[in-house]
C-alpha cells in the first residue's frame, strides 16, 4: 500500500495497464468511482472505509465502513453553533502546529487567497501563537487578481511576510507537466498546476505549509 501510484509502480509486479471502465465511466460522468482509479492494477480505500488483510490470501478481505458521528442536530442558538464551529476549526490547526522549539524557529507557512477558508486559518493560527514568524504565500495571475487582493487585506491585518507570485500563460505551460506527475489523478484538480508553482516558492522559506483549499465545500 502507498499513497501515491508512483511508490508501488516502482514494484516489478505492479504494471501501469489502464483500466477502460474506469477511463469510460470518468469520461461519460467526470468522476471516478470512489473504488477505482485509471490504473487496472491499483485500487483506492474509499474515504472512511478500512480493508483488512489475512497472511493466508492474498486478495484484501473484510471491507468495512467505519461509523462517523453524526452531526450535532441540537437545537442551539446561532451564536453557540458558530462557537462551536470556530472552536473545531481552532483546535485543528492548533493540534497540527509543530511545537513551538527554542529561538530562532522556523516560520509558518500559510498558503492565503482572498477566501474565507485561508483568512480563518491564518487567523487560528495567530490565535495559537501569536508571536509566530508567518509567512503567507498567495498565486494569482495579476495585480488585479481578486485573490491576490483579498490575499493582501488578511496578510496586512494578521502582520505576515507577504509573498505572492504571478503566473503567466506560458509559466502555467511550463510547469504544467510536473504538476500533472504530482497529481496522478486529473480530476477536479484545475487549479493545481497554480497550488504546484506556489509550493516551490513556499519551499525555499518554510517546512510547513497549512492550505486551505477546498473548505469552502465544508462550510456550504
Amino acid at each position: 500500500f502507498a499513497g501515491e501510484y508512483k511508490a508501488l509502480l516502482a514494484l516489478d509486479d505492479v504494471i501501469a495497464r489502464p483500466d477502460p471502465d474506469a477511463i469510460t465511466h470518468f469520461l461519460h460522468t467526470g468522476y471516478c468511482r470512489p473504488d477505482e482509479c485509471f490504473l487496472a492494477d491499483i485500487r483506492p480505500i474509499p474515504p472512511g472505509h478500512g480493508i483488512t488483510f489475512g497472511l493466508d490470501r492474498p486478495a484484501p478481505a473484510d471491507r468495512r465502513r467505519f461509523a462517523l458521528p453524526g452531526p450535532d442536530t441540537r437545537a442551539r442558538p446561532p451564536e453557540a453553533h458558530a462557537a462551536g464551529l470556530e472552536a473545531a476549526l481552532t483546535d485543528a490547526v492548533r493540534r497540527r502546529l509543530l511545537p513551538a522549539g527554542p529561538p530562532p524557529t522556523r516560520p509558518i507557512g500559510v498558503s492565503l487567497s482572498g477566501g474565507v477558508d485561508s483568512a480563518f486559518m491564518l487567523a487560528a493560527i495567530r490565535a495559537c501563537r501569536p508571536d509566530a514568524d508567518i509567512h503567507s504565500f498567495t498565486v494569482g495571475h495579476g495585480e488585479d487578481d481578486p485573490e491576490i487582493e483579498g490575499a493582501r487585506l488578511a496578510a496586512a491585518h494578521m502582520e505576515t511576510h507577504r509573498r505572492e507570485v504571478s503566473l503567466a500563460p506560458r509559466v502555467l505551460a511550463a510547469n504544467r507537466p510536473d504538476a500533472i506527475a504530482h497529481v496522478e489523478d486529473p480530476i477536479g484538480n484545475e487549479e493545481y498546476p497554480c497550488l504546484y508553482a506556489m509550493g516551490r516558492v513556499a519551499a525555499a522559506h518554510v517546512d510547513t505549509l497549512f492550505i486551505g483549499n477546498g473548505s469552502d465545500t465544508l462550510f456550504a
